[in-house]
Protein backbone atom coordinates (compact mmCIF):
# COMPACT_ATOMS: atom_id res chain seq x y z
CA UNK A 1 0.00 0.00 0.00
CA UNK A 2 1.46 3.67 -0.98
CA UNK A 3 1.96 5.71 1.94
CA UNK A 4 -0.86 8.34 0.82
CA UNK A 5 -3.61 5.33 0.32
CA UNK A 6 -3.24 4.63 3.63
CA UNK A 7 -3.47 8.39 4.93
CA UNK A 8 -6.21 8.26 2.74
CA UNK A 9 -7.93 5.08 4.47
CA UNK A 10 -7.26 6.28 7.90
CA UNK A 11 -8.95 9.82 7.29
CA UNK A 12 -11.91 8.22 6.01
CA UNK A 13 -12.48 5.66 9.28
CA UNK A 14 -11.14 8.50 11.66
CA UNK A 15 -14.52 10.22 12.29
CA UNK A 16 -13.77 11.69 15.68
CA UNK A 17 -12.53 15.34 15.87
CA UNK A 18 -11.48 16.37 19.72
CA UNK A 19 -12.67 19.97 21.05
CA UNK A 20 -10.73 23.01 19.77
CA UNK A 21 -9.62 21.09 16.31
CA UNK A 22 -8.57 24.08 13.27
CA UNK A 23 -6.71 21.18 11.59
CA UNK A 24 -6.31 17.57 11.54
CA UNK A 25 -5.20 14.83 9.49
CA UNK A 26 -3.96 15.84 5.86
CA UNK A 27 -2.20 18.90 6.74
CA UNK A 28 1.64 19.64 7.56
CA UNK A 29 0.45 20.12 11.24
CA UNK A 30 -2.71 19.23 13.41
CA UNK A 31 -3.72 23.22 14.59
CA UNK A 32 -6.29 23.11 17.77
CA UNK A 33 -7.08 25.95 19.89
CA UNK A 34 -6.28 24.26 24.02
CA UNK A 35 -8.26 27.66 25.31
CA UNK A 36 -10.73 25.19 26.21
CA UNK A 37 -8.73 23.66 28.91
CA UNK A 38 -6.29 25.30 31.99
CA UNK A 39 -3.21 22.68 31.48
CA UNK A 40 -2.38 19.97 29.02
CA UNK A 41 -0.29 17.43 29.68
CA UNK A 42 1.79 15.94 26.92
CA UNK A 43 3.57 11.93 26.51
CA UNK A 44 4.92 10.00 23.85
CA UNK A 45 6.09 6.42 24.41
CA UNK A 46 7.09 3.68 21.33
CA UNK A 47 6.32 0.22 21.03
CA UNK A 48 9.37 -2.07 18.98
CA UNK A 49 8.99 -5.01 17.49
CA UNK A 50 11.16 -7.72 19.10
CA UNK A 51 11.60 -4.99 22.12
CA UNK A 52 8.00 -4.66 23.55
CA UNK A 53 5.84 -6.91 21.48
CA UNK A 54 6.80 -9.86 19.23
CA UNK A 55 3.90 -10.28 16.47
CA UNK A 56 3.89 -14.02 17.05
CA UNK A 57 2.79 -13.44 20.35
CA UNK A 58 -0.07 -11.02 19.80
CA UNK A 59 -2.89 -9.73 16.87
CA UNK A 60 -2.27 -6.45 15.55
CA UNK A 61 -5.51 -5.46 16.35
CA UNK A 62 -4.79 -5.69 20.18
CA UNK A 63 -1.53 -4.35 19.18
CA UNK A 64 -2.77 -1.09 17.92
CA UNK A 65 -5.06 -1.03 21.08
CA UNK A 66 -1.82 -1.37 23.85
CA UNK A 67 0.29 1.07 21.92
CA UNK A 68 -2.47 4.00 22.67
CA UNK A 69 -3.20 2.30 26.18
CA UNK A 70 0.40 2.65 27.50
CA UNK A 71 -0.02 6.36 25.96
CA UNK A 72 -3.02 6.92 28.26
CA UNK A 73 -1.86 5.72 30.99
CA UNK A 74 0.65 7.66 31.46
CA UNK A 75 -2.05 10.82 30.97
CA UNK A 76 -4.01 9.10 33.70
CA UNK A 77 -0.99 8.89 35.94
CA UNK A 78 -0.87 13.10 36.39
CA UNK A 79 -4.66 12.68 36.42
CA UNK A 80 -5.36 14.14 32.44
CA UNK A 81 -8.46 13.00 30.83
CA UNK A 82 -7.42 11.86 27.50
CA UNK A 83 -7.69 14.42 24.24
CA UNK A 84 -5.79 13.28 21.19
CA UNK A 85 -3.44 11.51 19.76
CA UNK A 86 -0.62 11.24 17.35
CA UNK A 87 0.27 8.02 15.62
CA UNK A 88 3.95 7.34 13.70
CA UNK A 89 4.07 4.38 11.90
CA UNK A 90 7.93 2.59 10.91
CA UNK A 91 6.56 -0.66 8.84
CA UNK A 92 8.95 -2.91 6.95
CA UNK A 93 8.35 -3.58 3.09
CA UNK A 94 7.10 -6.52 3.29
CA UNK A 95 3.97 -5.78 5.88
CA UNK A 96 0.73 -6.88 4.50
CA UNK A 97 -2.46 -4.31 3.72
CA UNK A 98 -4.24 -6.63 5.92
CA UNK A 99 -2.05 -6.31 9.17
CA UNK A 100 -1.92 -2.85 8.55
CA UNK A 101 -5.96 -2.52 8.57
CA UNK A 102 -5.91 -4.80 11.47
CA UNK A 103 -3.61 -2.35 13.48
CA UNK A 104 -5.47 0.20 13.04
CA UNK A 105 -8.81 -0.85 13.37
CA UNK A 106 -7.46 -1.86 17.09
CA UNK A 107 -6.06 1.85 17.30
CA UNK A 108 -8.63 3.64 16.36
CA UNK A 109 -11.42 1.66 17.92
CA UNK A 110 -9.43 2.04 21.18
CA UNK A 111 -9.53 6.05 20.42
CA UNK A 112 -12.99 6.31 20.07
CA UNK A 113 -13.80 3.65 23.37
CA UNK A 114 -11.10 6.01 25.25
CA UNK A 115 -12.51 9.27 23.53
CA UNK A 116 -8.84 10.07 22.28
CA UNK A 117 -9.70 11.18 18.30
CA UNK A 118 -6.16 10.31 16.19
CA UNK A 119 -5.77 13.89 14.56
CA UNK A 120 -2.07 13.36 12.69
CA UNK A 121 0.92 11.29 12.68
CA UNK A 122 3.41 9.85 10.14
CA UNK A 123 4.55 6.70 8.03
CA UNK A 124 7.68 5.87 6.95
CA UNK A 125 9.94 2.23 6.13
CA UNK A 126 12.16 0.73 8.63
CA UNK A 127 13.56 -3.01 9.23
CA UNK A 128 11.16 -3.95 11.65
CA UNK A 129 7.72 -2.65 13.33
CA UNK A 130 7.90 0.54 15.52
CA UNK A 131 4.85 2.42 16.52
CA UNK A 132 4.81 5.55 18.27
CA UNK A 133 1.98 7.29 19.63
CA UNK A 134 2.24 11.01 21.29
CA UNK A 135 -1.07 12.06 23.36
CA UNK A 136 -2.21 14.77 25.15
CA UNK A 137 -4.65 15.56 27.77
CA UNK A 138 -6.03 17.83 29.75
CA UNK A 139 -6.79 18.77 33.19
CA UNK A 140 -10.26 20.79 34.21
CA UNK A 141 -8.88 22.53 37.38
CA UNK A 142 -6.02 22.61 39.29
CA UNK A 143 -2.58 21.36 39.18
CA UNK A 144 -1.20 17.80 37.41
CA UNK A 145 -0.19 15.46 40.18
CA UNK A 146 3.34 14.50 40.01
CA UNK A 147 5.68 12.24 41.53
CA UNK A 148 7.06 14.66 44.07
CA UNK A 149 3.86 15.52 45.68
CA UNK A 150 4.18 12.97 48.14
CA UNK A 151 4.60 13.75 52.08
CA UNK A 152 5.19 11.87 54.88
CA UNK A 153 2.08 10.09 56.45
CA UNK A 154 0.78 9.35 52.93
CA UNK A 155 -0.90 6.13 52.68
CA UNK A 156 0.45 3.85 49.07
CA UNK A 157 -2.27 2.42 47.18
CA UNK A 158 -2.52 0.74 43.39
CA UNK A 159 -5.27 0.72 41.41
CA UNK A 160 -5.63 -2.70 39.67
CA UNK A 161 -3.89 -6.18 39.88
CA UNK A 162 -0.14 -6.75 40.52
CA UNK A 163 1.77 -9.21 38.52
CA UNK A 164 -0.41 -10.73 35.80
CA UNK A 165 1.05 -8.58 33.19
CA UNK A 166 4.84 -10.10 34.64
CA UNK A 167 3.69 -13.69 34.42
CA UNK A 168 1.44 -13.09 31.42
CA UNK A 169 5.14 -12.42 29.77
CA UNK A 170 7.01 -15.22 31.25
CA UNK A 171 4.36 -17.65 29.68
CA UNK A 172 4.21 -16.40 26.58
CA UNK A 173 8.26 -17.01 26.67
CA UNK A 174 7.93 -20.46 28.25
CA UNK A 175 5.70 -21.71 26.15
CA UNK A 176 5.88 -19.05 22.73
CA UNK A 177 2.24 -19.72 21.48
CA UNK A 178 0.56 -18.68 18.54
CA UNK A 179 -1.64 -16.37 19.16
CA UNK A 180 -1.33 -13.51 15.93
CA UNK A 181 -4.95 -14.33 15.16
CA UNK A 182 -6.33 -14.32 19.08
CA UNK A 183 -8.16 -10.37 18.45
CA UNK A 184 -11.15 -11.28 20.92
CA UNK A 185 -10.99 -10.32 24.53
CA UNK A 186 -13.38 -13.47 25.57
CA UNK A 187 -10.75 -16.13 23.22
CA UNK A 188 -8.04 -14.58 25.01
CA UNK A 189 -9.08 -14.87 28.79
CA UNK A 190 -10.29 -18.37 28.11
CA UNK A 191 -6.18 -19.25 27.92
CA UNK A 192 -6.53 -22.51 25.84
CA UNK A 193 -8.64 -23.94 28.67
CA UNK A 194 -6.97 -22.77 31.49
CA UNK A 195 -8.66 -19.11 32.91
CA UNK A 196 -5.38 -18.42 34.78
CA UNK A 197 -3.19 -18.00 31.64
CA UNK A 198 -6.13 -16.18 30.33
CA UNK A 199 -5.95 -13.86 32.52
CA UNK A 200 -2.09 -13.52 32.55
CA UNK A 201 -2.02 -12.83 28.61
CA UNK A 202 -4.59 -10.39 28.62
CA UNK A 203 -2.98 -8.21 31.15
CA UNK A 204 -0.40 -8.35 28.89
CA UNK A 205 -1.61 -8.04 25.41
CA UNK A 206 -4.47 -6.17 26.24
CA UNK A 207 -3.61 -3.90 29.39
CA UNK A 208 -7.13 -1.83 30.90
CA UNK A 209 -5.82 1.28 32.27
CA UNK A 210 -7.88 2.65 35.35
CA UNK A 211 -8.31 5.86 33.08
CA UNK A 212 -11.15 7.09 35.20
CA UNK A 213 -9.18 6.71 38.83
CA UNK A 214 -6.20 9.57 37.88
CA UNK A 215 -8.77 12.40 36.92
CA UNK A 216 -11.08 11.51 40.00
CA UNK A 217 -8.06 11.24 42.47
CA UNK A 218 -6.59 14.43 40.56
CA UNK A 219 -10.27 16.55 40.81
CA UNK A 220 -10.81 15.89 44.44
CA UNK A 221 -7.64 16.57 45.18
CA UNK A 222 -7.04 12.75 46.88
CA UNK A 223 -4.20 12.10 45.85
CA UNK A 224 -0.63 14.27 46.29
CA UNK A 225 1.71 12.43 43.96
CA UNK A 226 0.85 9.33 41.93
CA UNK A 227 3.08 7.75 38.86
CA UNK A 228 2.09 4.93 36.22
CA UNK A 229 3.21 1.28 37.34
CA UNK A 230 4.56 -0.47 34.29
CA UNK A 231 7.64 -1.79 35.34
CA UNK A 232 6.47 -3.43 38.37
CA UNK A 233 5.82 -2.19 41.55
CA UNK A 234 9.79 -1.96 43.24
CA UNK A 235 10.84 0.06 40.34
CA UNK A 236 8.34 2.27 39.60
CA UNK A 237 7.78 3.33 43.00
CA UNK A 238 11.59 4.02 43.47
CA UNK A 239 11.01 6.49 41.11
CA UNK A 240 8.01 7.67 43.13
CA UNK A 241 9.87 7.73 46.30
CA UNK A 242 13.36 9.37 44.95
CA UNK A 243 11.10 12.61 43.37
CA UNK A 244 9.37 12.46 46.80
CA UNK A 245 12.31 12.31 49.07
CA UNK A 246 10.92 9.62 50.77
CA UNK A 247 10.85 5.59 51.96
CA UNK A 248 7.67 3.55 52.18
CA UNK A 249 6.56 0.55 54.23
CA UNK A 250 4.85 -1.96 52.48
CA UNK A 251 2.12 -4.47 53.88
CA UNK A 252 3.22 -7.77 51.97
CA UNK A 253 -0.30 -8.84 53.52
CA UNK A 254 -1.95 -6.09 51.55
CA UNK A 255 -0.46 -7.55 48.53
Amino acid sequence: MREFDLIEWIARHNLEKPQGLLTGIGDDCAVFDPAFARRLAVTTDSLVEDVHFRRRWTSPELLGRKALAVNLSDLNAVGARPHAALLSLCLPGETSDEWIHRLLKGFLGASRMWRCPLIGGNLAGASQVQITVTAWGWLPRGEAVLRSGGREGDLLAVAGTLGLARRGLSLLREEDPDLSTVADEEELLQGRGNTLRGRCWTAYSRPEPPLQAGPWLQNGGLARCMIDLSDGLCADLGHLLSSSGLSAVLEERAL
